[in-house]
């Protein structure tokens, strides 16, 4: 015997789909022309109703022929199908060729265990309807022999439809609430991101005020002490030419410090100094600039500033390391607007984000490139009639279509456990579409690289949105 599973057992009467009993038997007229050899034998062979079919039992019943064509059904088993009377639903299968089946293979698996153990209980099954609805029905059946030993199949049924929709119903709200409690983690995880960046912001604002001080006062005296060291340079130039007979203490300290180098070095020394306090302040500056996370206002941003100012802050994941030269950076820079209204921190923050996936694939991809492999970033702005272009590409390895799809997918990464969050990506492009009201996308080519093209409106709405 095979059973298929235990269902929840709905009686006829009980049934919500069961049109109601005609008030006596319903008349069939015969079919015009010649009558199918198969509903001839259904109408002779139909039971009487003190039967086991009998039109009053509160459960469907049918019988089957070893192929598996109906040959009766009582009253329970034809309402819930659609049809006042067994013989109306025979007639409309023989003659409609309405085919009850939801799934064929289904109801073909159900005839090949009823052959194999010839015993089927519980075979949960979807049913066409007369109008095509749907009914499930659990089919329970047992193969027998007639008089002349030939092999058919009866057996009875329960409406389950009801059970099923509730299941179905139940399935639903429980996708509905995975799905709210997903979206509410991502929210959670969002917020909780988005307040370390703000932490940050405030943390490197700190760093930065407080580095610009000292960086102030030792740009701010630099040029006075070349002025002064030019001066005492000069004094020295004019003693040592006026004076023809130095007195022999003087000759052995100049000899001692080496007078000649110093007079040759000490401008060069001036000068390291003033291009490191020059150094020191772009970078403070671009800390200033990144640490903007909470801006409310659009404000004007100069879009190659911006670029300029974050790679300054990853020029240190750009120098050559033990397996991966040095990652060449090539701008070319189209005619931008001097100002686009934009929320300047959080497009630093895309640029970061987007170079430094750059940067990890770049990394990722010296270890699967084949022969001489230059690590290449290309940055290419553009500005059509209505739109701010900035394109960033890298020649790693590229993304594979299946996964490039899901690039945006909050939480999705591509990268080793550990390593990515999977929120940098996401959050980027929420800045863009959201907060910007542009377009983020990403072009890949397996083995030819990455490329995120930016779209920022020239003319965008007026709207001020909560903070990313």
């Amino acid at each position: 015997m095979y059973n298929d599973r235990d269902p929840a057992i709905y009686p006829c009467s009980e049934s919500p789909h069961s049109p109601k009993p005609p008030s006596e038997e319903s008349v069939v007229t015969p079919f015009s022309g010649a009558q199918s050899a198969d509903f001839q034998t259904a109408v002779t062979n139909r039971p009487s109703p003190n039967y086991l079919f009998g039109d009053n039992a509160p459960i469907g019943m049918f019988r089957l022929s070893a192929a598996g064509q109906y040959l009766n059904v009582n009253l329970c088993f034809a309402q819930w199908h659609g049809y006042e009377s067994p013989v109306r639903f025979l007639v409309d299968r023989v003659e409609s060729h309405h085919q009850f089946e939801v799934d064929s293979q289904r109801y073909k698996l159900f005839l090949e265990k009823l052959n194999q153990y010839q015993k089927v209980t519980n075979f949960e099954i979807a049913r066409k309807r007369q109008d095509n609805t749907i009914i499930w029905l659990s089919l329970s059946a047992q193969a027998i022999k007639d008089e002349n030993n030939n092999s058919y199949y009866e057996g009875y049924a329960f409406d389950i439809t009801p059970y099923k929709e509730a299941a179905a119903a139940q399935a639903e709200k429980e996708r509905q609430y995975q799905a709210q409690a997903e979206q509410l983690k991502q929210i959670e995880d969002q917020l909780i991101q988005s307040e370390k960046l703000v932490s940050l912001g405030q943390l490197l604002a700190g760093i930065a005020h407080e580095i610009n001080n000292p960086v102030s006062f030792i740009y701010s005296n630099i040029a006075p002490a070349e002025e002064y060291a030019q001066d005492l340079m000069g004094l020295i130039n004019c003693y040592q030419t006026h004076s023809s007979d130095p007195i022999p203490a003087v000759t052995a300290e100049a000899e001692a410090i080496d007078l000649d180098f110093l007079l040759e070095d000490f401008p060069k020394l001036l000068t390291s100094m003033k291009i490191g306090a020059d150094r020191l302040n772009q970078i403070v500056q671009s800390l200033r600039n990144f640490s903007h996370f909470n801006d409310q206002k659009r404000q004007a941003v100069d879009i190659h500033k911006t670029l300029d100012s974050t790679l300054r802050l990853l020029q240190h994941r750009l120098k050559a390391k033990d397996n991966l030269p040095e990652i060449k950076v090539i701008k070319n820079y189209g005619k931008l607007p001097l100002s686009l209204p934009a929320y300047g921190g959080l497009l630093s923050q895309v640029f970061m984000n987007l170079l430094a996936n750059g940067i990890d694939a770049l990394e990722d991809s010296s270890h699967h490139k084949v022969g001489t492999f230059e690590p290449t970033l290309r940055i290419d702005t553009e500005c059509t009639e209505n739109c701010v272009i900035i394109r960033i590409r890298d020649n790693g390895i590229g993304i594979l279509p299946d996964l490039r799809d899901r690039i945006f997918e909050t939480f999705f990464t591509t990268k080793p456990t550990g390593k990515g969050t999977g929120l940098g990506l996401s959050i980027s492009h929420q800045i863009i579409t959201e907060k910007h009201n542009g377009q983020l996308e990403c072009h890949s080519t397996p083995g030819s690289g990455t490329e995120f093209a930016i779209k920022l409106p020239l003319f965008p709405q007026k709207q001020e949105l909560p903070g990313v």
